[in-house]
Protein backbone atom coordinates (compact mmCIF):
# COMPACT_ATOMS: atom_id res chain seq x y z
CA UNK A 1 0.00 0.00 0.00
CA UNK A 2 1.43 3.41 -0.86
CA UNK A 3 1.99 5.75 2.08
CA UNK A 4 1.89 9.54 2.26
CA UNK A 5 3.75 11.22 5.11
CA UNK A 6 3.35 14.86 6.05
CA UNK A 7 2.23 17.55 8.42
CA UNK A 8 -1.37 17.75 9.53
CA UNK A 9 -3.42 19.52 6.88
CA UNK A 10 -6.38 21.78 7.65
CA UNK A 11 -9.51 19.89 8.70
CA UNK A 12 -11.32 20.75 5.47
CA UNK A 13 -8.39 19.72 3.28
CA UNK A 14 -9.68 17.98 0.16
CA UNK A 15 -6.25 16.99 -1.25
CA UNK A 16 -5.33 14.56 1.52
CA UNK A 17 -8.86 13.15 1.56
CA UNK A 18 -8.58 12.48 -2.18
CA UNK A 19 -5.24 10.77 -1.62
CA UNK A 20 -6.85 8.54 1.03
CA UNK A 21 -9.68 7.78 -1.40
CA UNK A 22 -7.05 6.74 -3.97
CA UNK A 23 -5.86 4.02 -1.57
CA UNK A 24 -2.94 5.66 0.22
CA UNK A 25 -2.21 5.14 3.90
CA UNK A 26 -1.83 8.73 5.14
CA UNK A 27 0.41 9.34 8.17
CA UNK A 28 0.14 12.85 9.56
CA UNK A 29 2.25 14.62 12.14
CA UNK A 30 1.67 17.76 14.14
CA UNK A 31 4.06 20.65 13.64
CA UNK A 32 6.09 21.85 16.61
CA UNK A 33 5.72 25.16 18.40
CA UNK A 34 7.91 26.82 15.73
CA UNK A 35 5.60 25.45 13.00
CA UNK A 36 8.30 23.05 11.81
CA UNK A 37 7.53 19.60 10.47
CA UNK A 38 8.69 16.99 12.97
CA UNK A 39 8.74 13.21 12.78
CA UNK A 40 8.01 12.75 9.09
CA UNK A 41 11.54 11.84 7.94
CA UNK A 42 12.13 9.42 10.82
CA UNK A 43 8.78 7.67 10.34
CA UNK A 44 9.44 7.18 6.63
CA UNK A 45 12.96 5.91 7.34
CA UNK A 46 11.69 3.45 9.95
CA UNK A 47 8.97 2.22 7.61
CA UNK A 48 11.57 1.63 4.89
CA UNK A 49 13.74 -0.30 7.37
CA UNK A 50 10.78 -2.49 8.37
CA UNK A 51 9.90 -3.06 4.73
CA UNK A 52 13.43 -4.22 3.92
CA UNK A 53 13.24 -6.96 6.52
CA UNK A 54 9.60 -7.93 6.21
CA UNK A 55 8.93 -8.32 2.49
CA UNK A 56 10.53 -10.75 0.08
CA UNK A 57 11.43 -10.74 -2.70
CA UNK A 58 12.60 -7.14 -2.97
CA UNK A 59 10.23 -4.78 -4.75
CA UNK A 60 10.46 -1.16 -5.80
CA UNK A 61 10.54 1.67 -3.26
CA UNK A 62 9.49 5.04 -4.65
CA UNK A 63 9.80 8.13 -2.50
CA UNK A 64 8.74 11.69 -3.20
CA UNK A 65 11.31 13.61 -1.21
CA UNK A 66 14.29 15.78 -1.95
CA UNK A 67 16.10 15.91 1.37
CA UNK A 68 19.57 14.39 1.68
CA UNK A 69 18.47 12.92 5.04
CA UNK A 70 16.99 10.06 3.01
CA UNK A 71 20.33 9.01 1.49
CA UNK A 72 21.11 6.41 4.22
CA UNK A 73 17.69 4.77 3.80
CA UNK A 74 18.08 4.72 0.01
CA UNK A 75 21.56 3.24 0.21
CA UNK A 76 20.49 0.60 2.73
CA UNK A 77 17.55 -0.39 0.57
CA UNK A 78 19.80 -0.75 -2.47
CA UNK A 79 22.31 -2.87 -0.48
CA UNK A 80 19.40 -5.17 0.30
CA UNK A 81 18.49 -5.54 -3.37
CA UNK A 82 15.65 -3.01 -3.49
CA UNK A 83 15.59 -0.52 -6.37
CA UNK A 84 14.71 2.99 -5.16
CA UNK A 85 13.14 5.71 -7.28
CA UNK A 86 13.19 9.28 -6.03
CA UNK A 87 10.50 11.57 -7.42
CA UNK A 88 11.02 15.24 -6.66
CA UNK A 89 11.68 18.65 -8.17
CA UNK A 90 14.99 19.03 -9.99
CA UNK A 91 16.41 20.96 -7.01
CA UNK A 92 16.53 17.77 -4.91
CA UNK A 93 19.78 17.17 -3.03
CA UNK A 94 22.51 15.99 -5.39
CA UNK A 95 23.54 13.18 -3.03
CA UNK A 96 19.99 11.85 -3.01
CA UNK A 97 19.77 11.95 -6.80
CA UNK A 98 23.04 10.00 -7.03
CA UNK A 99 21.97 7.47 -4.41
CA UNK A 100 18.69 6.66 -6.15
CA UNK A 101 18.41 3.87 -8.67
CA UNK A 102 16.35 6.30 -10.72
CA UNK A 103 15.60 9.99 -10.24
CA UNK A 104 12.38 11.38 -11.75
CA UNK A 105 12.16 15.18 -11.84
CA UNK A 106 8.59 16.34 -11.21
CA UNK A 107 9.16 19.71 -12.87
CA UNK A 108 7.96 18.35 -16.19
CA UNK A 109 4.66 17.31 -14.57
CA UNK A 110 3.88 20.63 -12.86
CA UNK A 111 0.93 21.55 -15.08
CA UNK A 112 -0.55 18.08 -14.67
CA UNK A 113 -0.19 18.24 -10.88
CA UNK A 114 -1.50 21.79 -10.70
CA UNK A 115 -4.67 20.73 -12.50
CA UNK A 116 -5.29 17.92 -10.04
CA UNK A 117 -4.47 15.22 -12.52
CA UNK A 118 -3.97 12.63 -9.82
CA UNK A 119 -1.18 10.15 -9.31
CA UNK A 120 1.51 9.78 -11.98
CA UNK A 121 2.35 6.11 -12.54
Amino acid sequence: MPVLYGSRPPAEDSVWNRIRDDGFDVKVFDRNIRDKEKGVDMEMGMDIAELLHGVTPPRLIAIAAGDADYVPAVERAKRNGWPVEVWFWSNAAGDLKKAATRFVPLDQHLDFLRLGGGVIW
